[in-house]
């Protein structure tokens, strides 16, 4: 008896789905702002093109240390889109639990709020493979443009308006794979990154 393949759906392609049945209905809503189903899908798209842009690859584990906002959102979809692992830090991490977290898992990269930034340094040193930090500053706006803000650490770090800026100015590469007849136009997002099923 044969087996059936592999579903090689992956938490972006649902958004993608959703965003295209429910373009325009609310899906995220916080206390200063609010987003739909279109507006999560193309702000999670210009992550997905940007943090390669900024050397995240298939495969790599990514720490996410961002409280309960937007961004979190963006980037838990756009790490599926990519292919990358998503690796959940507790807010509350500081010292040997952080560094912990961060050796133990492998994390290439990592996505912190600012205001968790000066716990890095006493930690970061022990981390050698930890080669990128995205630092996400209150305020920030989600399609913001340039701008930068610093990380008390090594390896490269990068603003999060800097990462959505380069996200938009990445050239489109492939049209959305669930474009169906009859519904309305969006911009092409990036490939699937997941292999295909053999």
């Amino acid at each position: 008896m044969r087996e059936a393949p592999p579903d090689t759906t992956t938490l972006g392609d649902v958004l993608a789905r959703r965003a295209e049945s429910h373009h325009d209905a609310l899906f995220l809503e916080f206390p200063a702002s609010a987003f739909t189903f279109g507006e999560v899908d193309e702000q999670s798209d210009r992550v997905a093109q940007g943090l390669p842009a900024a050397g995240v690859a298939t495969g790599n584990h990514v720490a996410v240390m961002l409280p309960n906002r937007p961004e979190i959102v963006f980037v838990t979809f756009a790490l599926a889109r990519i292919g990358a692992v998503t690796v959940l830090v507790n807010t509350a991490y500081h010292g040997p639990a952080l560094r912990n977290v961060l050796a133990g898992s492998d994390c290439a990269a990592l996505i912190v709020d600012s205001r968790y930034a000066d716990r890095l340094p006493p930690v970061t040193a022990e981390v050698p493979d930890l080669r990128l930090t995205v630092v996400c500053a209150p305020g920030d706006r989600p399609a913001a443009t340039g701008g930068s803000a610093a990380a008390p650490q090594g390896g490269r770090t990068v603003g999060w308006p800097d990462l959505m800026a380069h996200g938009a100015a990445r050239p489109e590469r492939c049209p959305s794979r669930h474009t169906s007849p009859g519904t309305r136009r969006r911009r092409p997002r990036p490939p699937p990154c997941h292999p295909a099923a053999t």
